[in-house]
């Protein structure tokens, strides 16, 4: 791992890593990850509501039987909770990356401030923006919605387009700093795939500043919908050099243990000219870096595992399902033989694969909990014993971005970007890597 200048943080923020935790396992008594870690006091978290702590007492597989400690703040005389995920909670490892955060705010703070220029003279300074002409994502100009925007477009930087990302609460700028270390250091390692992070930052009125390179080429969602060819031959010529560059992509990416963990086709970008893809927004992901686990805490179902961070299958199942469904929205698009006998099969692999490996798993003492709960999500009436299938636990949570989150709770052969690379190169699987 190549470490990066100071140059965006402003200190070498790698000098702050030894505060992250090693350890595996969930807490007996925990808290939720919406229950913000204001500081930290000889290396244990002040939450913001230290009183309201859950049980975690005989949890198994993906969910907890959840109930709040007796006595706790918002406890109903101990009533039991709902089943929770055990994504939503505290581990040792997710308390100490939010301490780390915290460090790295404090040592922020005490940088420049950033500053904002709507008009006059050339920006020169470092952390100095121009939004004259800046934008909503969704194009608004009028200044009262510029202001209230958490993202600015559209910006200018040393003469760079860029685009502004702002936070305000602390649990906000705890997840952005986070953020901004693992583009940092994806960048440095990978520079060709990702936007340049030219610099994080507070303002004078305590709001967090990201400021990075505006992508000028079109997202993938945008490629699909509007920038096809016209012939149907063409189209599935497109729709295949992109699917192959996303792999490539990943491929390389993976090579220093990085997930991006929301890769949904908004969140890639894509210069069908020179072939090129660009991944934006990092505020999901997780990458290694001198060998700890770095990620921001949104749904880590694998924290207490020996793989976490490493899974290599849960980007090009987010990414296909959603490119799936967008070429099925449209009815010319579904039409195209691309669509049905390459990405349909790839789907349909992966279901296969699912059946069979959650039923193998059953007789794993480590893994049998999360396989029945996983497997049960996705049949016909929510047991083992009837017709399993990926669309029953898509209608079920009624989200395919979050389906394939708890599917993410394991590796997939299936579904690795070299398995997919694969097969739409040759038309076959790799070995042991079809399940039809």
């Amino acid at each position: 791992m190549v470490h990066p200048s100071t140059t965006a943080f402003g200190f070498e923020a790698a000098e702050n890593l030894s505060i992250v935790s090693t350890e595996r396992g969930i807490l007996s008594n925990t808290s939720s990850l919406l229950n913000t870690i204001l500081g930290s006091d000889c290396s244990q978290p002040n939450y913001k509501h230290p009183g309201v702590l859950f049980t975690t007492e005989g949890y198994k597989g993906m969910y907890m039987p959840t109930q709040l400690v007796e006595n706790s703040d918002s406890s109903p005389e101990g009533k039991e909770a709902t089943p929770l995920l055990l994504a939503e909670f505290h581990t040792v490892h997710t308390e100490s990356l939010f301490c780390l955060a915290n460090r790295l705010l404090a040592r922020i703070s005490c940088q420049p401030d950033v500053k904002f220029q709507k008009k006059g003279q050339e920006v020169s300074q470092f952390k100095t923006v121009c939004t004259s002409r800046s934008l909503t994502p969704d194009g608004e100009s009028e200044d009262a919605k510029v202001k209230q925007s958490s993202v600015l477009t559209n910006c200018k930087h040393l003469k760079a387009n860029v685009i502004v990302k702002k936070a305000k609460s602390i649990r906000d700028q705890q997840r952005t700093v986070l953020e901004a270390l693992i583009h940092l250091y994806v960048e440095q390692n990978h520079p060709g795939f990702v936007p340049k992070l030219h610099f994080i930052g507070f303002t004078a009125d305590k709001t967090l500043i990201i400021c990075s390179e505006e992508v000028s080429s079109p997202s993938v969602y945008n490629f699909v919908t509007k920038m096809l060819p016209e012939t149907e031959q063409a189209r599935n010529c497109a729709l295949k050099t992109m699917m192959s560059s996303v792999c490539r992509a990943l491929i390389a990416l993976q090579k220093s243990n990085f997930t991006h963990r929301d890769l949904h086709t908004s969140n890639v970008f894509y210069d069908y000219h020179n072939d090129k893809i660009t991944l934006i927004d990092f505020d999901w992901s997780c990458l290694k870096i001198a060998g700890k686990n770095v990620s921001v805490p949104r749904f880590l179902y694998d924290t207490t595992r020996e793989d976490y961070g490493s899974n290599k299958s849960v980007d090009m199942c987010i990414f296909l399902r959603n490119l799936v469904n967008l070429v099925r929205s449209n009815t010319k698009l579904r039409r195209l033989s691309f669509f049905k006998t390459t990405l349909l099969t790839i789907m349909e692999n992966y279901e296969k694969e699912c059946k069979l490996m959650l039923c193998r798993t059953f007789a794993s003492e480590k893994e049998k909990d999360a396989a029945f709960q996983l497997y049960r999500s996705s049949t016909f009436d929510a047991t083992i014993h009837t017709e399993y299938g990926h669309q029953f636990g898509l209608r079920r949570l009624d989200e395919a971005v979050e389906f394939e989150y708890r599917q993410g709770y394991f590796e997939w052969k299936s579904m690795v970007p070299e398995n997919v690379l694969h097969f739409i190169q040759t038309g076959q699987f790799l070995p042991d890597c079809d399940f039809r």
